[in-house]
């Protein structure tokens, strides 16, 4: 019985993690504390449940 695919099989869900990343560096020159709660907070009002610490 196959287990539930997780968020980092989803290719939309890396798509919209590059996305965020991308944005969130370009925009303020890093990634500050507040951004990575951004993209964060991004990624699950596109309904995904990884957090930003599971990210790095």
């Amino acid at each position: 019985m196959p287990g539930k695919s997780s968020d980092w099989d989803n290719a939309d869900f890396l798509l919209d993690l590059v996305v965020g990343l991308y944005t969130g560096a370009q925009t303020n020159k890093g990634l500050t504390p507040a951004i990575k709660d951004s993209i964060e907070e991004y990624l699950k009002s596109r309904g995904y449940s990884t957090s930003f610490d599971a990210v790095r």
